[in-house]
Order: structure tokens, then C-alpha cells, then sequence
């Protein structure tokens, strides 16, 4: 068993690496000491980790970040080998915010990170500018129409309409390519059809009753419901309303079969559908003395 070491020792060890210690108790070699190293940063340490040669742990952040870094003048010549000119006379470190200008005069700002890993100009994306009619030929190839009249960049959303009809909005960005973004629409129904659980035959499909376009109509109900969710165990984090039809018809109107609540619990309410419809007529039983 090694004798135990006294405070006296610890400092002077310390002190012999330029360190200075500052707690006034040493307890064992895993209690943590306060030190502060030759550079005047502060930090805690035990003397069993001082001992196997670890030191302050700024000071080793800082020396690794100094290895890596690179000077002003590497950034400037790595980006004029792709024709982008830096225009920031500052570089910190490859997070730092560089205003640049792209092969196409696009005055932008990103980070050496964000450059070396392939980034590009956010407004051109590296690759001359698509013309409207080219859109339009590639939208035609996948039987999709382009219903926009002018393109401006790959960022700003188009309007198109899919081969079944559904008209939505979609940057080329997000459009373009073999797997590029399609019709939302289309895509809920081959995810959530016929082999989904809760599919009940294309039921959500069918028009409401005319009285439901009524906006007025709408307001009524959430004005005679208090402008909440009904449903007392509504976990609270919408405040977003829905008007929900309780026996899932959406032919009946009828004030009893209409119940307000929040878009969570609207949601939700596709799960068991049986027990969803004894639970709010049950509430509107209570509450409006319904089904009586």
C-alpha cells in the first residue's frame, strides 16, 4: 500500500509545470483540485490524472485547433480554384461565416466546413441557371404539367399538377432528379391506402355535407364548444381546432354528431374508431344532454 502523498508534495509537483494550485486541501489522488495553468485558465483536475500528464484541457483544444487551422491565404487559393473569389479580409476557423463570390458574380456567405464538403453557392448550386421550357420538357417526361409561367432559381417553389390531378408546390431543388420530391398528395395515398390499418375503404375521400362549406356554420359550433378541445384528457399542445364528425359520416351535420377538438386529438381519433365515437357522444351527452 503506497503511503499517502501530503498537500505539500501535490503543490510542489504541480508548481514544478508552471501550474499553480489553488485548493488548499488535498483529500486523495481521485478528489478533484482546482489548477490554473501557465496560460491563467482555470480548471478542476485530480492528482491522479495531473500525474499521468494531462493538463489543461483549453489549452489542448486550443494547440489542436492551431494544427488544423488553416491561414487566409490556403482558403483564398482553394476557392480560386473553382473560380470563387473570397471577399472576407478575416478567418477564424472553418465555421466561421466567409463572404464569397460565386463564378457567376452571386455575392453569398458560408463556412470553409460547409465549402470542403462539397457546398456551393446557394443561389446557383455550381450549374448554369434552367431555363423555364427545360422544367416544363423534364415535369412533361415524368407525366407531370408545370403550371408556373417563370422560374427564377432552383430554391423557389413551382406549382405543378400530377398524372391523377393534384396540384401542389415543390422547388426544382427538391423536384429535380430520379428521386426528387413528387406529388405529397399521391405519396399519402400509396403510404396510408388499402394496407394501412386504419383504412376503411376510401371513406375519407367522400364530400361533406353542404352545410359544412358554411364558414359560419363552422364558427358556431367552435363558439358553442367554448373555442377548445372537448376532450378531457387533450394533452394541451395544439391550439390549432377541428370540427370532428363523431360517427366518421360526413354526410351528418347534425350539431349532435360535431364535437370541437384540437388537430392532435382529431388525429388520433382514426385509431379505434368505435371506441372514438362512444367516447365523444358520451361527452356530448354530458355536456349538451345529446342522446337522451
Amino acid at each position: 500500500m503506497h503511503p499517502r502523498l501530503t498537500y505539500g508534495y501535490i503543490k510542489d509537483q504541480i508548481e514544478q509545470n508552471n501550474y499553480t494550485l489553488i485548493s488548499k486541501n488535498y483529500v486523495n489522488a481521485h478528489e478533484k483540485l482546482e489548477i490554473v495553468c501557465d496560460k491563467g485558465h482555470k480548471y478542476k483536475a485530480s492528482w491522479d490524472i495531473f500525474n499521468r500528464g494531462h493538463r489543461c484541457n483549453k489549452c489542448s483544444t486550443e494547440k489542436t485547433a492551431m494544427k488544423r487551422r488553416h491561414s487566409i491565404d490556403f482558403i483564398r487559393q482553394q476557392l480560386l480554384k473553382e473560380n470563387y473569389k473570397l471577399l472576407s479580409d478575416n478567418y477564424l476557423n472553418a465555421v466561421t461565416s466567409l463572404l464569397v463570390k460565386c463564378p457567376y458574380d452571386h455575392v453569398v456567405n458560408f463556412s470553409w466546413n460547409f465549402f470542403q464538403g462539397g457546398g456551393r453557392c446557394p443561389v446557383c448550386f455550381g450549374t448554369p441557371k434552367k431555363t423555364i421550357k427545360e422544367v416544363a420538357d423534364f415535369s412533361k417526361s415524368i407525366n407531370y404539367t408545370l403550371l408556373s409561367k417563370t422560374y427564377i432559381n432552383a430554391i423557389e417553389k413551382l406549382k405543378f399538377k400530377c398524372p391523377e390531378g393534384h396540384i401542389f408546390k415543390v422547388s426544382w431543388n427538391n423536384f429535380s432528379g430520379e428521386n426528387g420530391s413528387r406529388c405529397p398528395t399521391c405519396w399519402k395515398i400509396n403510404n396510408y391506402g388499402c394496407n394501412h390499418p386504419n383504412w376503411k375503404g376510401g371513406i375519407s375521400k367522400e364530400p361533406y355535407c353542404e352545410i359544412f362549406s358554411d364558414k359560419d356554420f363552422k364558427e358556431y359550433i367552435k363558439h358553442r364548444d367554448g373555442y377548445k378541445c372537448l376532450n378531457p384528457c387533450c394533452s394541451k399542445n395544439y391550439k390549432y381546432l377541428a370540427i370532428h364528425h363523431i360517427d366518421y359520416n360526413k354526410r351528418n351535420c347534425k350539431q349532435d354528431n360535431l364535437i370541437t377538438i384540437c388537430l392532435s386529438c382529431n388525429s388520433k381519433a382514426n385509431i379505434d374508431r368505435e371506441w372514438h365515437t362512444s367516447w365523444y357522444r358520451a361527452i356530448m351527452k354530458q355536456r349538451y344532454k345529446f342522446y337522451t
